[in-house]
């Protein structure tokens, strides 16, 4: 489970102290967003992508309450850049930062290692909690392999925590909305996409096709070449239109940062 690594937390709108964090036993949705020099990136859709999940599962907290909690951690914590958690239930809410890693300088200059599976999420549109599932993918996740791809009739649909993007022939291909969990950096990544008047179409890449190229998307990795998928080698890392987009978001967030 997470674990608040800050001295403070919010629960319900009240900071409380670090010793009296413990597991939610409710079922609950929630969303994780970067804080970088005491400033969110992109809380307003994080925000707005936890008002559709607490929609889908019946939950009625006022989102701007949990805004207001999420600036009163900010606030009390001297974290500097790390994740933020959100935890939603019927009746209770709680705001902490997590541990948080991200990629090296190394996996964004020669992209990094996934495997595929068939393992699926439930209410795959929504951000919940599924430790059945999280279980599953983290048994996978052994030695180098940093991420794996799930598959619907062996075609890709998404990471098991990141949005997944293949190019072929000057085209961007992404799995149709409706069939996988809409990230943050996933949207801003196709309005960068449609600014640089690159095309994309949202249908299904089979795994045994033809794919030299591709990337994934997501709030720790933003955006982040694929070097190799269940020991196939790509070509990413070296694609002037994967890092063009790369460049793109990272300048995103940097005006996100400063504003």
């Amino acid at each position: 489970m997470y674990n608040n690594v800050c001295d403070y937390f919010v629960l319900n709108n009240k900071l409380v102290d670090n010793k009296y964090f413990k597991d939610f036993e409710e079922s609950t949705c929630y969303e994780v967003f970067r804080v970088i020099n005491k400033r969110p990136i992109f809380l307003k859709e994080h925000l707005d992508r936890l008002a559709y999940s607490m929609k889908k599962m019946d939950i009625g907290m006022d989102i701007k309450d949990i805004r207001k909690a999420v600036y009163l951690l900010i606030e009390k914590n001297e974290s500097i850049v790390n994740n933020v958690k959100i935890d939603v239930s019927k009746d209770n809410f709680r705001v902490y930062y997590v541990k948080s890693s991200y990629p090296s300088k190394d996996m964004y200059k020669e992209g990094v290692r996934c495997i595929t599976s068939s393992i699926q999420r439930d209410m795959p549109t929504v951000k919940k909690l599924n430790m059945e599932y999280k279980k599953k993918i983290k048994e996978l996740l052994k030695e180098d392999i940093f991420e794996v791809l799930l598959l619907e009739d062996d075609c890709f649909l998404e990471g098991s925590k990141s949005n997944t993007f293949f190019i072929k022939d000057g085209i961007v291909y992404t799995a149709p909305k409706e069939k996988i969990l809409k990230g943050i950096t996933y949207e801003k990544v196709i309005s960068i996409i449609t600014a640089l008047n690159i095309p994309i179409e949202y249908k299904l890449i089979q795994k045994e096709g033809d794919i030299k190229i591709a990337f994934l998307t997501g709030t720790s990795i933003g955006v982040l070449p694929i070097r190799e998928i269940d020991g196939k080698m790509l070509y990413s890392s070296s694609n002037k239109m994967v890092h063009d987009i790369m460049n793109k978001y990272n300048k995103l967030v940097e005006e996100e940062r400063l504003k």
